[in-house]
């Protein structure tokens, strides 16, 4: 399995974004950015006039069809109905704020009222960062066009408000893989502390569960395991397919036998989010907040640093899942 993780390769874009006028998003936030990214994306890539995106009518060359909206194929594992985009948004908050708590409920029959809206005034800065994993790699260009296209072009928030960028794509890259994640002295680690910047969506028996270490690093490694072998192999086999999966099934066992979570401080949080093409509102659960976990968590980092650049759980795409390693005892935060 080692071999196989080597070929995870990964690049991150970070932009510094200003908006020129106050932006206030009404609805979820990475509803409204993962919509604007991807109608940028598809213009960016579509080389035919007549092609509408619905379907994708040249999904082989366009960009657009290879990953944003990539379908299931003959060599998908049966279980996955769909493909995780390997183009990954994070979602836009308040510089070092956690999630922004929403009201209401499912059985209120309609979307909550926004108790703290995310908004940021006319010029004040907006970091957006964009991960691209395996092949999706090879379209650099493209994707920094489509950034630039959402931003000049399209805008965000019901008022689409345009943003300005104060420094290119090139001076926020960073180029890595499996082995990068990686650190000396990672076996002696003990204890980490965590923080889930925006909702982990857990489900277990459709219930949502806590952010229990094993139930993280399963999500983790569930979702590395179809990226690396969607985008990152050079070719794909389901025999292939069976050893990553054995593999996310020995990672849950090692982590409920080696390591615990000491102490947690998390909030429940639900949002929504409104589907034109559905016409029906999507209802979304999770928990946010920090834990520390303790334990023989040194076979475990690279997971969770590779959980920093793909997110984990339902809802990624929309910006849910994000966590970051806030300290360990080898290195403090």
């Amino acid at each position: 399995m080692d071999k196989l993780l080597r070929n995870f390769r990964f690049a991150t874009i970070r932009l510094t974004l200003a908006p020129r006028q106050d932006l206030v998003f009404t609805e979820f936030p990475g509803f409204t950015l993962h919509r604007a990214f991807g109608r940028a994306l598809q213009t960016a890539s579509c080389k035919d006039d007549d092609c509408n995106g619905s379907p994708c009518l040249h999904p082989d060359q366009c960009g657009f069809g290879m990953f944003w909206d990539r379908k299931a194929d003959e060599l998908t594992p049966k279980k996955f109905s769909a493909i995780p985009c390997p183009v990954i948004l994070s979602l836009p908050r308040p510089s070092g704020a956690f999630y922004p708590v929403r009201g209401g409920s499912e059985d209120e029959g309609g979307p909550p009222e926004v108790r703290q809206p995310v908004a940021w005034p006319k010029g004040h800065p907006l970091e957006l960062e964009i991960v691209l994993i395996g092949q999706a790699m090879d379209h650099l260009k493209l994707i920094t066009q489509a950034s630039d296209l959402m931003c000049r072009r399209f805008g965000l928030g019901p008022n689409r408000v345009k943003l300005e960028s104060s420094a290119g794509a090139d001076e926020g890259l960073m180029l890595g893989g499996w082995d990068d994640l990686v650190m000396p002295g990672d076996r002696d680690c003990s204890t980490c502390e965590m923080e889930f910047l925006t909702p982990m969506w857990l489900e277990k028996g459709k219930q949502v569960v806590g952010l229990m270490f094993h139930e993280v690093a399963l999500a983790v490694a569930r979702r590395l395991a179809i990226m690396l072998y969607s985008f990152c192999l050079p070719r794909r086999d389901l025999e292939t397919w069976r050893v990553i999966e054995g593999w996310t099934r020995d990672i849950c066992d090692e982590a409920k036998l080696n390591a615990e979570r000491l102490a947690h401080r998390e909030d429940y949080a639900r949002d929504w989010y409104g589907s034109r093409v559905k016409q029906k509102d999507f209802w979304m659960h999770g928990y946010y907040g920090r834990a520390i976990y303790a334990g023989e968590l040194g076979p475990f980092l690279p997971l969770l640093r590779a959980g920093q650049l793909i997110r984990a759980g339902k809802g990624t795409e929309l910006g849910w899942g994000q966590m970051r390693i806030a300290s360990t005892d080898l290195r403090p935060g």
